[in-house]
């Protein structure tokens, strides 16, 4: 196996380094989209070479051999890659998979109980839903329907038009499911530990996203106003664990976006995140070309042994 098994994971990482650098220079929308797929290519990609990596060791088991009627003993002979590096990945590809796997089942519980929640209230004909503490506090509950939960405590401390750009931020970020896009980064990242910058990088892009919607139908330094606002009152309540809220991530870099120019798209840095991408996957698939070109040669060594001893068999 060449080199190229080493470049998935290489490139996967770099995603994982650059992609929050490039995110804020991209359209939030787009920015959210391609953390999103992007992280959970490069987990794939990541994992898939950890797995090539330590699929020779499990290949040179015997029964696994016989089973697959290739020769263990040629396996061995062939195997560029060392018995450190192989026992090593093999632990990576486990504990990757063992801690997607809890991930996704505490992300599946946190939404299946927001919608569970939404469900037991009932229908007002609206999706607002006013809550008698007065702290001030507002986010959304993502579900069937979403729900947005406010405080009396905000409603007293926003103006009437602040509190217009709260319910478009909130509504934003029911309508575009942004819940789904942490889940996503969320998930690749426990898939593949070196994406961990992403999850912070996705919920500020996510928050930009939304900030942006409320700027199309207010003014946007109202909507700088109601951030910094509802920030600074804010204060850490119990909250259900799929919400999402306004005065959530790095507020002063989102209200200082507000003072400038809509973002445009940005094509020169998706065209590098993009690259990126591709890179890590080429590397992966020509990985699985040397795989597959190293198991064919121990397919080849276990049909020469079997006709050696048909004609060992025939001679006697």
């Amino acid at each position: 196996m060449h080199y190229s098994v080493y470049v998935g994971v290489a490139f996967a990482a770099l995603f994982g380094v650059a992609g929050p650098f490039l995110a804020r220079r991209l359209a939030p929308a787009v920015a959210a989209w391609l953390l999103s797929v992007g992280a959970l290519i490069a987990a794939a990609s990541g994992l898939a070479s950890v797995g090539l990596l330590a699929m020779t060791i499990v290949g040179q088991n015997s029964s696994l051999a016989a089973a697959g009627h290739w020769s263990s003993s040629t396996l061995r002979r062939a195997d560029p890659v060392h018995l450190p590096v192989a026992i090593t990945a093999l632990a990576l590809f486990a504990f990757g998979i063992g801690r997607c796997a809890w991930v996704l089942v505490q992300r599946w519980r946190a939404i299946r109980a927001a919608h569970r929640m939404n469900r037991a209230l009932s229908d007002t004909g609206t999706d607002l839903v006013v809550l008698g503490d007065e702290a001030p506090d507002a986010y959304a509950v993502p579900g069937r329907p979403g729900r947005i939960f406010v405080t009396k405590g905000m409603l007293a401390l926003l103006s009437r038009d602040e509190c217009r750009v709260m319910l478009a931020h909130e509504r934003s970020h029911l309508r575009h499911r942004h819940h789904l896009h942490r889940t996503a980064v969320t998930v690749a990242t426990a898939l593949n530990p070196l994406l961990a910058p992403l999850p912070r990088a996705q919920s500020w892009v996510t928050e930009r996203w939304a900030d942006e919607d409320a700027a199309r139908i207010c003014d946007r330094a109202l909507v700088a106003s109601a951030l910094s606002r509802a920030a600074n009152a804010a204060r850490p309540a119990p909250r259900p664990a799929a919400a999402l809220s306004m005065s959530g991530g790095a507020v002063d870099s989102r209200v200082a976006a507000m003072a400038t120019e809509p973002p445009r798209l940005g094509w020169v840095m998706l065209g590098i995140a993009l690259t990126l991408l591709v890179l890590s996957v080429l590397g992966t698939l020509d990985g699985v070309t040397d795989e597959a070109h190293l198991f064919h040669v121990a397919l080849l060594g276990h049909a020469h042994l079997g006709h050696l001893r048909r004609v060992f068999r025939a001679g006697r």
